[in-house]
């Protein structure tokens, strides 16, 4: 009797650790270092096309309260409000309210929409926002600025990884289109499903090299060789441009089913950097 007792005990506490331990929120990253990457894409029947690139940096810092709804405040490095984050109390739902991007001040906030949803499961859909840190995308359609920033998302499949909730989606009206979710990091495009946006014959990109905490310290490094920039978690964190590694292959663009794909050596990618398969 005493022996059941103490193994009762012992399962217990190991269910009461494993709990604890699944349920505490992963720490959240403040701190973007990112690649600013201009393409000039006009004349696409040509074999090639160049690409700029210029390192860039953005913070969630401070506080604002819109409604009487606390967020975090999302800025540029140097200090430039773009927008506002805040999460559901048991962190689950994440949400964005797109700024101006033309001050230092919260004065003109858009609406709140859903980014995340980490209490999906797989399998299941969702409407998130699509749109990117400033309110030029609701600016866009006035009339119907749902619509136009929001998307209907598919739940591909659920991982955790080091206590971190990975959640692919796929919009389910463009099937090469997907994004992945990383629990109190973001995407591969900072907070974003879209890597920045495009006007005829440009594209310009956002894409995250590492998230931080508030002291600096590497929270999660992303693989951005499909740039053509290898990313050394982030070696010396604000590296310059000129200073990273690149490889340097050779890249042309092709257009398949309507849509122009980046070739790069044996893999070709979209232009958010999803690989196609």
């Amino acid at each position: 009797m005493e022996k059941k007792s103490i193994m009762g005990l012992v399962l217990i506490i190991v269910q009461s650790i494993f709990t604890l331990s699944y349920s505490n929120e992963p720490k959240q990253a403040t701190i973007w270092y990112c690649i600013s990457m201009y393409q000039n894409l006009s004349g696409f029947q040509s074999s090639s096309f160049s690409s700029s690139f210029s390192s860039v940096t953005y913070l969630l810092q401070g506080d604002t309260i819109f409604g009487d709804i606390r967020y975090t405040t999302f800025c540029g490095e140097d200090g430039t409000f773009w927008g506002a984050m805040r999460k559901t109390d048991d962190g689950q739902q994440v949400y964005y309210r797109p700024g101006e991007g033309h001050g230092k001040f919260p004065t003109s906030l858009g609406k709140e929409y859903l980014l995340y949803d980490f209490g999906v499961k797989e399998g299941d859909t969702t409407i998130v926002y699509s749109g990117f840190m400033d309110t030029a995308d609701e600016n866009s359609a006035p009339d119907t600025p749902d619509e136009f920033v929001m998307d209907s998302m598919v739940v591909v499949s659920i991982q955790v990884i080091d206590g971190r909730k990975h959640v692919q989606i796929q919009n389910i009206h463009a099937s090469m289109q997907q994004v992945e979710w990383i629990e109190g990091i973001g995407t591969r495009n900072i907070l974003f499903t879209t890597d920045r946006n495009r006007s005829a014959g440009n594209n310009f990109g956002l894409y995250t090299l590492c998230a931080a905490d508030d002291l600096g310290n590497i929270l999660y490094s992303f693989d951005t060789d499909h740039l053509g920039i290898h990313n050394d978690n982030c070696e010396g964190k604000t590296l310059a441009i000129e200073e990273i590694p690149v490889p340097n292959p050779i890249a042309s663009k092709i257009l398949r089913n309507g849509q122009i794909l980046i070739l790069r050596g044996d893999k070709t990618f979209t232009l958010q950097g999803q690989e196609v398969k």
